[in-house]
């Protein structure tokens, strides 16, 4: 639902573009999108395929189409495993411009699901992904 929420907050503004990447060619969130809010469309290119290859392609500070390089703000909504977050740090984070906000979903664990919430979960345990995302920060390498 992140994608829809930034969809809705860039026609609010009036500014923006999304730039997706799915390795589905149909995803449930771009099936709804088209569903319920057709008229954001036109604020989001969706390219199917793996980020991983298009990031190791860009060099840092370069235009790149297929990403709207470079961006004004990244939202990041993965896997939330550590092996793509340890991918999304080392080849992107490196190559945004300084002072580029990032937002990562679901770094720590809710204990929720699609099927309901696990009780006694402690809310700030951090998942796979937020504990890599955690040591990047605290390594100083993003400021």
């Amino acid at each position: 639902y992140m994608s829809l929420f930034a969809l809705l907050a860039i026609e609010h503004n009036g500014y923006g573009h999304l730039y997706s990447f799915d390795v589905r060619p149909e995803s449930y969130v771009t099936r709804l999108v088209k569903l319920v809010a057709p008229w954001l469309m036109h604020h989001w290119s969706v390219q199917v395929g793996d980020v991983r290859k298009v990031l190791s392609e860009v060099e840092p500070g370069t235009m790149d189409d297929r990403l709207g390089w470079p961006p004004s703000y990244v939202l990041m909504d993965s896997d939330h495993s550590a092996e793509f977050a340890r991918m999304y740090v080392a080849e992107l984070f490196g190559k945004l411009r300084a002072a580029t906000p990032i937002s990562v979903h679901n770094v720590f664990d809710s204990g929720c699901d699609a099927f309901g919430c696990k009780l006694g979960r402690n809310p700030r345990q951090l998942t796979e992904e937020g504990e890599v995302v955690a040591e990047y920060l605290a390594s100083g390498a993003g400021t």
